[in-house]
C-alpha cells in the first residue's frame, strides 16, 4: 500500500537545544538550516488578539494530523476509503 501524500515537518527539538534560543521563531530557523522541511504557514503574531485571528484561519485548512497509532493503522490497511 502506498500513502497518497505524507510529508514530514519539523517542528521541534526535544532534547539538545542549544542555549540562546528565545522563541519558537529561532528553533523553526534553526530546524530549516539543518536542512528539515518547516511549515511555511507558521507567522509569529504581536499579541494574542493576532494569535487568535491566525488560529480561526488554520482552523478552516484541510490538514490531518495523525498520530503514530493512527499512521500504524492506515499502513495495515485500515480506515480506507
Amino acid at each position: 500500500m502506498r500513502l497518497r501524500s505524507l510529508e514530514f515537518r519539523a517542528y521541534a527539538v526535544a532534547e539538545g537545544l542549544p542555549e540562546g534560543l528565545q522563541r519558537q521563531e529561532e528553533v523553526l530557523e534553526l530546524l530549516a538550516g539543518f536542512g528539515f522541511r518547516v511549515s511555511p504557514e507558521c507567522r509569529t503574531c504581536p499579541d494574542v488578539e493576532a494569535a487568535g485571528g491566525k488560529l480561526e484561519k488554520a482552523r478552516q485548512l484541510e490538514v490531518a494530523v495523525i498520530d503514530r497509532e493512527g499512521l500504524e493503522a492506515l499502513l495495515r490497511g485500515e480506515g480506507e476509503e
